[in-house]
């Protein structure tokens, strides 16, 4: 592990330093749930610095006085633990910073961005909002990070409201197979393809998406395809240039299809004006055909 001396300068900068979004600053006697919960917080925001042996400003309100040094690096062990008990293992870099004068050591932890959610030992998820670490406790605010993370996403969940069946005894993955090679029963094609969950045989969203015939029925979000006309040359138009609107549903191949279609149609029976006069839009979008 790094160690660095620093100077009183240094250590008067790092004391009058103002906990913000990415730093936190604690005195040595901190407790294992603060500890986690920091760590966490800064692991699923944007990262930041947490220094450990420096007291807050309200615990001292002299600058001069805030350094509250260990005596030795042992005395960090419980620190490392309890970094250990988060789940999963968050990214950080530990440096110890020395006051040569008194011969007492801080911990600095550079707690890196993660792409993974993280919990403390009690399962509790932290974020990082300015400088107060906030528990998030709704599971759909918990998911919702996930999906910003990227560490999983909204296809990937598993829909307990659906049935196998409606995936592998739909005329669309019938249709699809019909042309699919090797030849594959629709069961087992969505469990190699891991379109259900393989122990439970539970449908995934995005197995349903792709091959129920009408997934907005089971799905009444983030399923379909809406086709919005308005009839103006504004940059921003009003609801009132509004001139068509079109739904589209079905299965994703269908609604991928159908709107190419219609939008080439839209557009083939625009007219504008050029310095020619009238003339038809001659630049229709290609057609995405099987």
């Amino acid at each position: 592990m790094k160690e660095k001396s620093v100077t009183d300068i240094d250590i008067l900068a790092l004391a009058n330093k103002q906990e913000s979004h990415f730093f936190d600053k604690k005195a040595k006697e901190i407790d294992g749930k603060k500890i986690q919960k920091i760590a966490t917080a800064f692991a699923n925001a944007d990262g930041g610095d947490f220094i450990i042996g420096i007291k807050d400003d309200s615990d001292e309100i002299n600058p001069e006085e805030r350094w509250s040094g260990a005596p030795d690096k042992e005395y960090f062990n419980k620190i490392f633990q309890n970094l250990m008990e988060i789940k999963p293992t968050i990214p950080y870099t530990p440096t110890f910073l020395l006051n040569p004068k008194t011969n007492t050591y801080a911990l600095l932890i550079t707690i890196e961005k993660s792409d993974k959610v993280h919990s403390t030992s009690d399962n509790t998820v932290y974020v990082r909002v300015s400088a107060a670490s906030n528990p998030v406790k709704e599971p759909q605010k918990i998911q919702e990070l996930s999906f910003a993370k990227g560490e999983s996403s909204y296809e990937d969940l598993v829909y307990k409201d659906a049935l196998a069946e409606d995936i592998f005894e739909s005329d669309e993955i019938k249709r699809f197979l019909d042309d699919y090679s090797p030849h594959s029963a629709p069961i087992d094609f969505t469990v190699n393809q891991n379109l259900v969950d393989r122990n439970t045989y539970e449908p995934k969203i995005s197995g349903l998406l792709l091959f129920n015939d009408n997934p907005v029925l089971l799905l009444p979000r983030k399923c379909g395809i809406k086709i919005t006309r308005y009839d103006t040359s504004e940059k921003i138009p009003e609801r009132e240039h509004l001139k068509e609107q079109y739904n589209i549903e079905g299965s994703l191949y269908n609604q991928i299809h159908r709107a190419s279609t219609l939008v080439s149609e839209i557009m083939s029976n625009i007219k504008i004006y050029t310095t020619k006069g009238l003339e038809n839009v001659n630049y229709p979008p290609k057609l995405y055909g099987k």
